[in-house]
């Protein structure tokens, strides 16, 4: 049997607040790292097809003038083919022959100091001078004393002197040999070029020339 008790409930509880969402992470480093990185991407990008473009890889670019010399100048020849400048004059004074071309003191002083020690009658002077190969010697050492003997006066016919291609080098010789004259020829098809029948030649030995022929001009001694 009901007592009449009716229990008393109050209002439910309210619901709990939801709950808060997590922090948002810091992302400043992230940031900072991004922009680096974009900063750096610029300058590669300006560096490298800009300027100095060291990934353009132009063929045409042009490559910078080398510096020039601050040293004075000396006057002196800087290779072949180049003029002397105005005032200067060859320090060589041999002439030239009638190619024009200007002999060389390489080859031509050799010979030259030959005829003189010929002249000078300094018969030991000019056969030291000869090629030490036995046919040099043959056309060189008796030839040498025989005109010797007779009193040389020799002198150089540069017009008609010149070198060859294969390390050969020539002179014509003129003037006396005790009182004869050395004689002349006519040049074959040429018979206005006068060539002298006395000669000195010489060949170029490694580095080194040296009198490889001398023709005194006249037959009683050249045949020897």
């Amino acid at each position: 049997m009901s007592s009449g008790y009716q229990p008393q409930w109050g209002a439910p509880p309210p619901p709990p607040p939801p709950p808060s969402p997590p922090p948002r992470q810091r992302n400043t480093g992230l940031i900072v790292s991004l922009v680096a990185l974009g900063v750096m991407l610029v300058v590669f990008v300006v560096t490298g097809f800009v300027t100095p473009g060291f990934l353009r890889g132009d063929s045409g670019t042009a490559e910078p003038a080398a510096p020039s010399s601050t040293q004075p100048s000396t006057g002196a020849s800087t290779g072949p083919g180049t003029e002397p400048s105005a005032g200067e004059t060859p320090t060589s004074s041999v002439p030239t022959s009638s190619t024009g071309i200007e002999q060389d003191p390489q080859y031509m002083k050799p010979m030259e100091a030959f005829v003189a020690k010929v002249n000078a009658r300094n018969a030991a002077g000019a056969a030291a001078m000869t090629c030490k190969d036995e046919k040099s010697k043959r056309l060189t050492l008796p030839r040498i004393a025989l005109a010797v003997a007779q009193g040389p006066h020799y002198t150089i016919v540069y017009d008609n002197s010149g070198k060859s291609v294969l390390n050969l080098a020539g002179l014509e010789l003129a003037g006396k040999l005790g009182n004869r004259a050395v004689p002349t020829t006519p040049a074959a098809g040429n018979p206005s070029h006068i060539i002298h029948t006395a000669a000195v030649s010489a060949r170029k030995d490694g580095s080194v020339w040296c009198i490889n022929a001398f023709y005194s001009g006249f037959g009683d001694i050249d045949k020897s």
